[in-house]
């Protein structure tokens, strides 16, 4: 396995949202170690950082990002500023995400929480989806020039079965229709 995630991901550069604790920190350490340039977007500015030296003293290539996704103008700012740094990603994982671990019956006067949920579970990757998406399309199918010899299409995915309705669950420039439609 670890030489077929090398094979699928070395020298692609890769998007990690909610990299700063959990799945998206494992996430991105695997992605690193195999070769990947990681791009790594969290509300948690020290964790990032703390995250992007530990990844540059092993040998890989990580950059911060610290955004908050729920935000509309800082998901698009997001996505702007990592095409103008890096190119489009090859590869986006959208793994930021919150739930609210309360029952029903606690939150009637708190409405606040749903709308925080929705917007980092389903509006947050449709904002820097949209922003990315036409970079990642105007590159066309397939990898980037300096890896051109397999092929490995972009790809979006969700790391989370909560998350597996929103928009950044599957697209790829293979322009299949997965998850969200290049038609």
């Amino acid at each position: 396995m670890p030489d077929r995630l090398r094979d699928a991901v070395s020298g692609a550069t890769v998007l990690v949202t909610g990299a700063s604790f959990g799945i998206g920190e494992a996430t991105a350490r695997k992605l690193a170690a195999a070769g990947a340039t990681v791009l790594l977007a969290a509300r948690s500015e020290d964790k990032l950082d703390e995250l992007v030296r530990a990844i540059n003293a092993g040998g890989g290539h990580a950059v911060s990002y610290p955004t908050d996704l729920s935000d509309e103008a800082a998901a698009t700012a997001l996505a702007n500023r990592i095409t103008d740094e890096h190119g489009p990603p090859d590869i986006v994982v959208s793994n930021a995400g919150k739930s609210i671990r309360r029952s029903l019956h606690h939150q009637y006067e708190r409405p606040q929480d749903f709308h925080r949920t929705i917007g980092i579970n389903y509006l947050g990757p449709i904002w820097l989806l949209l922003g990315l998406l036409p970079a990642m399309r105007d590159r066309g199918a397939g990898p980037p020039p300096s890896a051109r010899h397999r092929p490995r299409p972009s790809t979006t995915c969700s790391t989370t079965p909560d998350r597996a309705s929103s928009a950044g669950s599957v697209a790829s420039h293979s322009h299949t229709q997965v998850g969200m439609a290049w038609r």
